[in-house]
């Protein structure tokens, strides 16, 4: 994908579906500069892991995000595009039920158990929200959060928390790198440690992870935006591209004839010149 013009939010029947982002691209058959649309849609990063027929099948949904609209119930950061300095929080929706209390486990790419508390979900219940309080920088990475029944798997989420490639606009230094990137003091995301929980969920300590994650809290640069764009790549993917414009490609579809594109026509959003009635659509 070449350098980005203009990013979209994509709804279809009010639900989030991913971003359309336009951009431009050399077409190495001609040498020539397109521009193209790129519908960009985040992976399916939430799964049931009990066992079908099991007794616990309240859960439905959950969510890792910012900005959480308890009116709308819906994180306002549509896409969870989240920071190492970011205040996050989980959502689950659950349909009803018998009272149950489920153990809610955060684990950060190290696999160090950044937090667990439990939730009592009474029977009427449709929505639980909580922000854990972690110590910052949250170290980036593919997280996730394990959804427990006596202690049995019921859920996972994955989720991003992306590097920082800009500081105070401009590319980001070392020394900036090494204080964001680096995770919290003394890899402690709480005053608590849960250390000790790593074998009872079978959660590996790997040295290895760790010392991956000390060198990739050192890069700039293209080695600093291949990891992100690695990083990225692992939850979201290009579900369609269009050319927004002449193409000597015929594989690529015109934006215009994409129900999906931003550049499809709308005849509910299309305002013409004013009519006898003085309506103008």
């Amino acid at each position: 994908m070449g350098h980005p013009v203009s990013v979209q939010l994509y709804f279809q029947s009010d639900q989030f579906q991913g971003y359309l982002v336009k951009h431009h691209a050399t077409n190495l058959a001609t040498s020539k500069l397109e521009t193209m649309e790129t519908w960009v849609a985040p992976k399916k990063n939430f799964k049931l892991t009990a066992p079908p027929g099991g007794t616990f099948s309240r859960l439905q949904f959950a969510e890792i995000g910012t900005e959480w609209d308890a009116k709308e119930r819906l994180f306002r950061n549509f896409g969870g595009l989240l920071g190492p300095a970011d205040e996050t929080m989980g959502m689950q929706r659950w349909s009803k039920g018998p009272n149950v209390t489920v153990t809610v486990v955060w684990i950060d790419p190290t696999n160090v158990i950044a937090a667990t508390y439990d939730i009592l979900i009474d029977a009427g219940a449709e929505f639980t929200h909580y922000r854990p309080p972690l110590n910052q920088p949250l170290r980036p990475g593919v997280w996730s959060v394990r959804i427990l029944h006596h202690w049995s798997p019921v859920a996972e989420i994955r989720f991003l928390i992306a590097p920082l490639a800009y500081s105070r606009h401009q590319p980001i230094r070392q020394e900036d790198t090494l204080k964001h990137h680096n995770g919290p003091a003394k890899n402690s995301y709480m005053e608590q440690s849960f250390h000790g929980l790593n074998p009872v969920l079978n959660i590996p300590v790997s040295p290895g992870r760790v010392e991956q994650a000390k060198r990739n809290a050192a890069l700039t640069g293209l080695e600093l935006e291949r990891w992100a764009d690695g990083l990225v790549g692992e939850l979201w993917e290009a579900a369609d591209v269009c050319a927004a414009g002449p193409s000597a490609c015929p594989a690529v579809q015109a934006c215009v004839k994409n129900p999906w594109s931003s550049l499809s026509p709308d005849p509910k959003s299309h305002l013409g010149t004013p009519r006898a009635d003085g309506r103008i659509r």
